[in-house]
């Protein structure tokens, strides 16, 4: 039996760890979101893995962790009492790879063949770096407008890129094969909802406290464009709160 399940906080109605993407089969209402039973009591990284899989008794449980050594990027002073995470660091040069290894990683163990996303950039080529490194095929739905610069890098992790038309209808008739799991945000507004990419991001959040050597810090700022990011730090100080901080400290 798993240590994972899925939980809705609209119906507080909880689920089986399963592949579910169209949100609360119950009240469909709200995406559902990854909880765990019998965690460790100290949020203590696992020493014999790397990525974000150092942090794998918070994350989902897939039969398969590959990774391209994401996370570990280094906290830089910036000026007094401000620290900058510097995400540039990770292989394809964004944080989007978090949430992309654990997506792509859970996707592999369900069974699924293929991701498929809607971007404009660096969400797009993590998606696609990692669904490479799982085994599994990448759609990208882009804007028009979308970057060259970011739909060629797609293209090099191996995507098929998709410009123009109407992407979420476009994402729609990819699922409806499947074969296919969408590596899109926790917002369900859709119709689909991804509940396992957010759970990488929650990794940063380990990591800063790690780096300050068990020391939470006194507040955080995010892109005011990724709610789902911040919205799993606050998930990870929770994690923090009641299990205790990281042990140790990682430069």
């Amino acid at each position: 039996m798993t240590n994972a399940f899925l939980h809705c906080d609209a119906c507080d109605t909880s689920h089986s760890f399963a592949a579910e993407y169209r949100g609360c089969p119950n009240c469909r209402r709200a995406p559902l979101e990854v909880r765990y039973r019998d965690l460790p009591r100290a949020l203590t990284p696992d020493g014999t893995e790397r990525g974000v899989w150092r942090w794998r008794h918070w994350l989902p449980p897939v039969s398969a962790r590959p990774t391209l050594q994401e996370g570990g990027t280094p906290l830089l002073t910036i000026a007094p009492g401000l620290l900058l995470k510097d995400e540039t660091r990770n292989p394809t040069w964004s944080w989007k790879d978090r949430p992309n290894a654990v997506t792509a990683a859970v996707a592999r163990h369900f069974g699924f063949a293929r991701l498929a996303i809607i971007s404009t950039g660096n969400h797009g080529g993590a998606a696609a770096a990692y669904a490479a490194v799982n085994g599994l095929g990448c759609t990208v739905f882009c804007h028009p407008a979308a970057p060259t610069l970011h739909t060629d890098l797609m293209s090099l992790y191996g995507a098929s890129v998709v410009r123009g038309g109407d992407q979420e209808l476009l994402l729609e008739a990819a699922l409806s094969g499947g074969e296919t799991f969408p590596g899109t945000t926790l917002c369900p507004r859709p119709g689909f909802t991804n509940p396992f990419g957010v759970e990488g991001f929650k990794t940063l959040a380990f990591e800063v406290v790690e780096q300050l050597g068990a020391a939470s810090p006194t507040g955080s700022t995010w892109p005011p464009a990724v709610a789902t990011a911040s919205t799993a730090s606050g998930r990870a100080s929770a994690n923090c709160a009641s299990r205790g901080p990281p042990t140790g400290r990682r430069e």
